[in-house]
């Protein structure tokens, strides 16, 4: 699997949750409006649920990934272990 270019997704959730405090503390020190700083906030909440559910839903993809690939190595394993000879003769028999 290829390594993915550009930021992580963890690292633009903390990019984003840094804005987010700078925009508080301009609206703290009243640099903005509070109606421009609510909207802004809902957008940035807003990507940050989005990016929060998105790496979610790969960490569920990871782990089904992994499951299937210790149900594959356990076939495997048991496939390694038959006495395909043996089979064989009783099935003929």
């Amino acid at each position: 699997m290829e390594k993915p270019r550009g930021p992580t997704v963890a690292s633009t959730i903390k990019k984003l949750e840094s804005w987010k405090q700078k925009l508080l503390d301009m609206a703290l020190a009243n640099q903005i409006g509070g109606e421009d700083f609510a909207v802004e906030n809902r957008r940035l909440s807003s990507q940050i649920k989005s990016l929060r559910d998105e790496m979610a839903e790969q960490a569920r993809e990871l782990s089904k990934r992994d499951q299937l690939a210790e149900k594959f190595d356990t076939v495997v394993e048991l496939l390694a272990n038959m006495d395909f000879g043996v089979m064989w003769e009783h099935a003929t028999d």
